[in-house]
């Protein structure tokens, strides 16, 4: 005579035949979809595709031990959820310090909890309905579910221990005077050691920027423009094509990046720079959460077209190296300077390398005067090739 425990088994149909084959179905899409090869299959640009493969041959692993209802199967199940919940909170966390909304995560972690609960409950009344022997099914789903594990607590202490965001590294402006509190607003001047722009060079300046702009709002600086992937700035004549590996951040975003305001960016962005204040056009992020690259674009108006005054500028005394190793915890930091043309623009550039026990997070950044406007075009990455593969993404509009 059946049990009613035997008699009740509906939740364990559904979990075999609906919530097991689909979670098998979408995270081997989320896997697959999720995988880049450019130039090469990169373990590190491909940490969330590996896991959400790992997830769906546990999955596979946890539906098979039930359906032979195998005397580990229960456990294995939990453990399953166990891990399910732990990639909701990392994913969270993670998503928390890069300043994007994990609200929804909140949710899937407290239906991952509850899900747990009930399957405990439910299984430890029917325990003894799974009485098969194991076989390699369990060994693979416990070595599994310890890798996916350990790849999430991996995913969560590189994103603690050496992803300050580039955008925070680029909000403190390493080529401005350290000792200064407020770099947004220091000039261009400063580091050429000139006086600032005459008001002749100016109203000169004003004629070749062009008309108004932002609905008769008026104001020498023109807007700079994103159409699908490429991203124009008009303030310093230059282009950029968006890699398929990154994604434009919105204007909140580098609003809140640069301390300003984000209701009337475009307003507040031309004011800005009208008044001599560096600010960032454009930032692109890759999509990748454990990727370190991105490009930067800042303009700041200065007034005066002229090359010439980067001549015999050394960018190195403008950065503070003793403030950036202990703002980074980092082990070293070297810093290199280059000077060369960028986009047909005479440029000073610095590279800025820092290591932690062998690891590295590179800086580039080049300094160009265009028509009165001073750009800085800023890209981070693992590797110098990294950093100079984002700027050649960069071409002129002249």
């Amino acid at each position: 005579m059946e049990t009613q425990y035997e008699q009740k088994m509906g939740w364990y149909k559904f979990i075999i035949f609906v919530q097991l084959p689909l979670a098998i179905v979408i995270s081997a899409m989320m896997g697959l979809t999720s995988i880049t090869i450019d130039g090469g299959f990169d373990i590190l640009e491909n940490f969330t595709a590996i896991e959400y493969l790992l997830m769906a041959v546990l999955a596979f692993c946890v539906h098979y031990e039930l359906r032979k209802k195998m005397s580990f199967a229960p456990k294995l199940l939990l453990i399953f959820n166990a891990v399910t919940v732990l990639s909701s909170i990392v994913t969270a966390v993670i998503n928390i310090r890069a300043g994007i909304d994990a609200s929804s995560l909140f949710s899937a972690i407290a239906a991952g909890i509850i899900l747990l609960i009930i399957n405990y409950v439910y299984f430890d009344h029917r325990n003894f309905m799974f009485t098969e022997d194991d076989n390699m099914y369990k060994t693979i789903g416990l070595i599994l579910s310890a890798v996916i594990v350990v790849l999430y607590l991996a995913e969560a202490f590189v994103t603690f221990r050496y992803t300050k965001t580039a955008a925070d590294f680029s909000a403190d402006d390493t080529l401005t005077a350290s000792e200064s509190e407020s770099k947004e607003t220091d000039s261009f001047a400063d580091i050429l050691g000139e006086s600032s722009a005459s008001e002749e060079a100016t109203e000169d300046m004003s004629v070749d920027i062009g008309p108004l702009v932002f609905d008769q709002y008026v104001t020498e600086y023109e807007a700079f423009e994103i159409d699908g992937e490429y991203f124009t700035s008009n303030a310093l004549g230059i282009k950029f094509v968006l890699p398929s590996t990154m994604v434009y951040s919105s204007n909140e975003s580098i609003a809140d990046m640069d301390g300003a305001d984000s209701e009337d960016f475009l307003t507040s962005l031309s004011d800005d720079v009208n008044d001599g204040v560096i600010r960032t056009e454009m930032c692109a992020e890759a999509t990748d959460d454990l990727s370190l690259g991105e490009v930067i674009v800042r303009v700041k108006y200065y007034g005066i077209d002229d090359d010439t005054l980067l001549d015999g500028v050394d960018m190195k005394q403008y950065i503070n190296k003793a403030a950036l190793k202990k703002e980074w915890d980092a082990d070293d930091v070297t810093i290199e300077t280059m000077d060369g043309e960028f986009c047909g623009k005479p440029y000073k550039g610095v590279l800025v390398d820092l290591n932690f026990e062998g690891f590295h997070i590179y800086e580039k950044q080049y300094v160009f005067i265009y028509k009165g406007y001073v750009g800085y075009v800023i890209t981070y990455g693992e590797s110098v090739e990294e950093c100079d593969e984002y700027l050649s993404l960069f071409t002129s509009i002249d």
